[in-house]
């Protein structure tokens, strides 16, 4: 069967054709409205956080679920922990204390040679002082809630991140009330007196 063919020589019946595809694209498009508007009226679609704040607290438990879970793979996540310091360096009370002296005669100017090391690091709030007990290594020693700028301290003074720890009650001898981050300087210290 060949199309019929109106008077003027065009095909009859494509501008009825395309009068009805175009009646039922509008047709879909309103029941597509409708029904979107209604998923979102009924909870048929799921609720989204109305806040940034709200988004990123979902996904951090999502990321905590997973790594509990272990991965999708069945492997565990160690989260990459970010050391923030809390004050600015100039606000810091650093106490540096000489504590050489475990195996024998204690060095003279250790602690001044440790404070003018933080000193020059941007520590300008520091003091030395002396400790009656003697020490074998090195730690530095934090006040609650101060354990960023004490591993801030000690990555100054090329210390290991596992010479950071809490300050101990009562106070080490030699540490004012005040004290904030004490470097407690023992016989493997780099710190010397010049001459």
């Amino acid at each position: 069967m060949s199309p019929q063919r109106d008077d003027d020589g065009g095909l009859a019946g494509v501008g009825v054709a395309s009068a009805k595809g175009a009646v039922l694209i509008a047709v879909a498009v309103v029941v597509g409205i409708v029904l979107l508007g209604r998923g979102f009226d009924s909870g048929i679609l799921p609720e989204t956080a109305e806040t940034p704040s709200e988004q990123a607290d979902g996904a951090e438990a999502e990321a905590e679920a997973e790594i509990e879970d272990g991965g999708e793979d069945g492997t565990v996540t160690t989260p990459t922990t970010v050391t923030a310091v809390t004050q600015a360096l100039d606000q810091v009370r650093v106490i540096a204390l000489n504590a050489t002296g475990s195996t024998g005669q204690a060095l003279a100017g250790v602690a001044g040679s440790g404070t003018e090391a933080l000193q020059e690091a941007g520590y300008s709030n520091t003091l030395p002082g002396a400790n009656t007990t003697p020490v074998a290594t090195s730690s530095v020693l934090f006040a609650p809630g101060l354990e960023a700028d004490a591993a801030a301290v000690a990555t100054a003074l090329a210390l290991p991140p596992t010479a950071v720890e809490p300050l101990p009650t009562p106070l080490p001898v030699g540490v004012p009330p005040e004290a904030q981050v004490v470097v407690v300087l023992g016989d493997d210290t780099t710190f010397r007196p010049a001459g």
